[in-house]
């Protein structure tokens, strides 16, 4: 029989590939991890980290063009811009360097660098090397996706990875797509000064319409351009511009002109090369590795984590996967499923945008007695004095326990205060119970207390016997067993997880092009 020389080899050296490494050492596996680019993945390299990065300094550039409002003399104001991308590199610098790879040597798990390939389901090579294990992790990440627009090939359009490699700020810039990379961009960009429009079916479009509203309301105040229900159906080079040729719903076309063009049109799970057919490994209809809960593939002792799956592609649902998957690898016991029904959902735009778990729209397709509170920023007093007053959060439960399914929030740190719903939806507390727990005056937080208390003002009356003191598990629990039989049974989290499995999060591909978007 031939021998291993690991007891699992995990592929991707991103934050979720760490987090199944580390975790599977924890427990006493020998461990490898396979590399070809630099460790850290999409987040810390292209994605979460320096994209915020950039979204500090135009946080700070805008706070600063309205110091005149507070009463503050600042006198003329100059953007740098090489400045910010050179803190941009910086920073990225500062969180890589040898810090990764001295975190590995620390924990022994032994670092493999090249490009690896399935041989079979427990050999894999990498390089010129082939090496042995009994179980593997595939955490491969993505890559933007290239759609197959005409004219394409003949002009110099960008990815997100691009912009960040580019020092120069353009004076003009078409982002096709309005998901959560191109409301971004767009929001980075427009701050600082270029002039930017956005072409796509309509902003967020996997969230509810109210939230793409108030996002397309403050952005039109800002300045960008936003054309709902248009597609980019053609490209083609002018002098130093590129021109995008549009269609809308009606078929009418016109072409706009821009330095740069982004395209921002989602991402897609990177398998080029890996060769999982050899192993056994099946892949989604969407080009994902298809998992279950508990992150196994189809071959028992394979299993898949992250943007690699098509599913929630944010960092802090990949780190989540990724220890799952680390620790059903390594043996660990119980087996462990991953959580998904409870996955925040951030935008950093300008506003912020942020939402968890069901959406109104999905809530009302179970049928399962819903009801809606909405709050304004505008009635919370720490915004009014802090002068960012526009937008408002939203909670969305169950009538007859008041359990939250969902909530969206568009305004000034909605991903900050996102995380107490976060909480309070893992933890089963229901709106009741967040709604009468006292926040601090005068704070923005207030504003998810204020709505969760709206919640049930009605609901409550009809079941008086509650006592909202006692342990909020129960509390549903008894809700439950008490109500009327003829009412709308309550939502389970296999439901929830079930409706919001297809999200990919950063990853969702949008219909914004004349052709059916493709793989790049």
């Amino acid at each position: 029989m031939a021998t291993t020389d690991f007891d699992c080899i995990v592929i991707g050296g991103g934050g979720t590939g760490y987090a199944a490494a580390s975790t599977a050492t924890m427990l006493g596996a020998r461990v490898a991890m396979v590399e070809r680019y630099r460790l850290g993945g999409t987040c810390l390299n292209v994605g979460c980290v320096p994209t915020k990065t950039l979204v500090r300094s135009a946080q700070v550039l805008e706070t600063v063009r309205r110091a005149g409002d507070y009463g503050i003399d600042v006198g003329d104001i100059r953007l740098d811009f090489r400045a910010v991308k050179r803190r941009m590199r910086s920073i990225i610098a500062g969180m890589s360097g040898e810090g990764p790879e001295n975190s590995l040597r620390e924990q022994n798990i032994q670092l493999l660098r090249g490009n690896a390939a399935f041989m079979d389901a427990h050999t894999l090579r990498v390089g010129e090397r082939v090496f042995r294990a009994e179980q593997f992790v595939i955490a491969t990440g993505s890559t933007a996706v290239i759609p197959a627009i005409p004219g394409l090939d003949l002009t110099t359009c960008l990815t997100s990875d691009d912009l960040l490699e580019r020092d120069e700020l353009p004076a003009s810039m078409l982002v096709v797509g309005g998901g959560i990379v191109g409301c971004e961009f767009a929001s980075i960009y427009h701050a600082f000064g270029t002039k930017v429009t956005i072409i796509g079916n309509r902003l967020l479009s996997n969230e509810d319409e109210d939230v793409s509203e108030e996002l397309m309301r403050a952005f039109t105040e800002r300045g960008i351009a936003v054309l709902t229900s248009s597609k980019a159906v053609g490209l083609r080079r002018e002098g130093g511009s590129t021109l995008v040729e549009v269609e809308y719903e009606d078929k009418s076309t016109e072409e706009h002109k821009a330095e740069v063009v982004l395209l921002a049109v989602g991402r897609r799970p990177r398998l080029d090369g890996l060769n999982i057919e050899a192993a056994g490994v099946s892949a989604s209809e969407q080009g994902g590795v298809e998992v279950g809960p508990d992150m196994a593939t189809s071959v028992p002792h394979i299993w898949a984590a992250g943007d690699v799956t098509n599913m929630h592609m944010y960092t802090h649902a990949g780190d989540h996967m990724g220890d799952v998957a680390g620790w059903n690898a390594a043996g660990g016991s119980p087996k462990r499923e991953a959580r998904l029904a409870v996955v925040p959902r951030p935008v950093y735009s300008g506003p912020e945008v942020a939402a968890i778990g069901l959406t109104e729209r999905e809530a009302n397709e179970l049928h399962c007695g819903v009801e809606v509170a909405k709050v304004h920023f505008s009635e919370i007093s720490r915004a009014v004095i802090n002068g960012e007053t526009g937008g408002w959060c939203k909670i969305i439960a169950e009538s007859a326990t008041g359990r939250i399914l969902g909530a969206s929030i568009v305004g000034p740190e909605a991903n900050e205060l996102i995380g107490e719903v976060a909480v309070a939806m893992d933890g089963g507390v229901s709106a009741w119970v967040l709604g009468d727990a006292l926040h601090p005056y005068p704070t923005l937080s207030e504003i998810v207390r204020w709505t969760a208390d709206q919640i049930g003002k009605t609901s409550r009356e009809q079941v008086p016997y509650i006592q909202r003191s006692q342990d909020n598990r129960e509390l549903a629990e008894r809700t439950v067993d008490e109500a009327d039989s003829t009412t709308d049974a309550p939502v389970t989290n296999e439901q929830i997880s079930a409706m919001l499995g297809s999200r990919s999060g950063y990853g969702e591909v949008e219909d914004c092009v004349g052709e059916p978007v493709g793989g790049g």
